[in-house]
């Protein structure tokens, strides 16, 4: 019997298995992870890699479906409280089709009383739905009042080798996958129970539903009370990454270090593995569990186009691979960021260059910043700036070009920014009064005003004859890069008040300044 003709739905024909004797992602995230988790049990259960998975898969597809999964999904649900068994036996040899298959896979789970429980309803097979399988809380054959029978059809309702009568099945929302809405939130449409039916779940994958169980096995679990799933569109890759952050997590002490330790693991892995292509078509998904197992605080963190081009930048990168801090305080102590983190979440990167200067100058902080974090990170922004000011078309002439040269001219900005904050540097004698007037400019700056920047700068000028060369310069500057500019003035000016605290010598690690 064909697998999914059991189902009583043509997702593929005779070609079905063959078509899918290949684990592949399939482009939609949510049967993607179950993928992955499906990979990753059968890791944690029987020892494959993902290669030796796949080829005992292209070898014989039925057992590793009808065998090698049920007794995995059961061993591993009663793993986790400590409840297992010496060995699992290898499969049949002499029987050919799934039902006979799975037959014996449920005759052998039966027989092990590790794994049973009574009811009052009758015997039943113990699974439980604490973590990670509360995802799944009164689901199917999770019930507690569900004798083994209904467990077992419920079982081959999954793996298409019984009819489906399972309403939960027939109609998927938000009971199967916590991401999908429900009926009830789209009562409004009377001529649809739901927004997916199990046709198209099944042309998605014809063993969808197999991957929707493993689905909470591609998280890694209980990072700051959410749990977090690496997702870009290539199954290797994606599995790749998600190992090296798990190993990571296992290490770090401090929690809140771990959305950038992610992102690191990510950026190096992309280089490690040239999969430049993927940092523009990658996702880190979050979610958390509240108590009626409704998800809460999900978040879709992508990485745009335009970010991933320049974040792959060896000297970019590694000028803003750098934590600054903000206003918030918790506990009376700064909370701090990491600048490529908001980067890369496409957050405006001028409100903490200009935060972190005030409260340098305001003596509050204990460290500094090197320059050179502080001048590329503001390029960075400036020419982003000016990006989405100009480019409303997306498919104008105007946006490829530009996209196609941004890296480089946030590059020739940040020089000629080292190069104004230089001539600043020079023109003012002194720490106090190079530090006194950049507290005024900063000042001016922060109220968004222009003028009076340009007000004090130049009033500042006067009695610097000795200093004509460098006045010329900046001078220049100005009136090219501020007078005329509506758009980022802002940040060519926040480059002065760089210069006038660190001068024009490039400097990129952070200092410990003394008490």
């Amino acid at each position: 019997m064909n697998e999914v003709k059991a189902y009583g739905i043509d997702v593929g024909g005779e070609n079905s298995i063959s078509r899918h004797n290949e684990l592949q992602f399939t482009g939609n995230w949510f049967i993607d992870a179950g993928i992955l988790g499906f990979v990753n049990l059968m890791e944690e259960v029987y020892g494959w890699d993902l290669e030796e998975l796949q080829v005992r898969i292209k070898k014989n597809t039925k057992l590793v479906y009808y065998w090698y999964f049920p007794i995995a999904f059961v061993y591993y649900n009663n793993k986790l409280r400590g409840k297992t068994v010496r060995s699992i036996p290898n499969p049949p040899r002499d029987f050919e089709s799934e039902i006979d298959i799975f037959d014996a896979a449920w005759e052998w789970i039966c027989s092990k009383e590790e794994f049973i429980i009574f009811t009052k309803k009758g015997k039943r097979i113990d699974l439980s739905f604490k973590k990670p399988f509360n995802y799944f809380t009164n689901l199917l054959f999770f019930q507690p009042n569900w004798t083994i029978e209904k467990q077992k059809d419920a079982f081959m309702e999954i793996l298409g080798i019984k009819n489906i009568e399972k309403e939960v099945l027939r109609h998927i929302d938000k009971t199967i996958n916590k991401f999908l809405p429900s009926m009830e939130e789209f009562s409004n449409i009377p001529y649809s129970r739901t927004l997916l039916t199990l046709g198209t779940l099944l042309n998605i994958h014809s063993y969808s539903l197999v991957y929707i169980l493993c689905f909470p096995l591609a998280f890694i679990q209980n990072i700051l009370q959410e749990d977090i799933f690496f997702y870009s569109p290539d199954l290797r890759f994606t599995r790749y990454v998600n190992k090296k952050i798990a190993k990571l997590v296992e290490k770090v002490e401090d929690r809140s270090q771990l959305i950038q330790i992610t992102w690191k693991v990510v950026i190096d892995s992309i280089i490690e593995m040239q999969s430049v292509w993927t940092l523009e078509n990658m996702y880190l998904i979050k979610y958390r569990l509240g108590g009626r197992q409704d998800i809460i605080n999900a978040e879709y963190i992508g990485i745009p186009k335009l970010q991933a081009s320049i974040v792959l930048d060896d000297l970019v990168r590694d000028a803003l691979n750098k934590n600054i801090p903000t206003p918030k305080r918790e506990r009376g102590r700064i909370v701090w960021v990491w600048i490529l983190e908001e980067f890369i979440k496409n957050k405006p990167l001028l409100p903490y260059l200009i935060n972190y200067l005030h409260e340098y100058l305001s003596g509050r902080l204990n460290t500094r910043l090197g320059n050179k974090t502080l001048i590329y990170a503001n390029s960075v922004d400036a020419q982003l700036r000016e990006f989405r000011d100009k480019d409303n078309n997306l498919f104008s002439n105007e946006f490829f070009n530009r996209y196609r040269s941004i890296l480089s001219e946030i590059k020739e900005d940040a020089t000629t920014m080292f190069f104004a904050a230089k001539n600043a540097y020079e023109i003012f004698d002194g720490y106090e009064e190079r530090e006194r007037v950049a507290s005024r400019l900063l000042s001016a700056i922060r109220k968004r005003n222009k003028y009076a920047f340009m007000n004090i700068l130049l009033k500042s000028f006067i009695g610097k004859a000795e200093k004509q060369k460098e006045v010329k310069n900046l001078n220049r500057y100005l009136f090219d890069r501020i007078v005329s500019n509506g758009v980022n003035w802002e940040n060519y000016a926040l480059a002065i008040v760089i210069g006038l605290i660190y001068g024009g010598v490039e400097s990129g690690e952070l200092e410990e300044l003394e008490e």
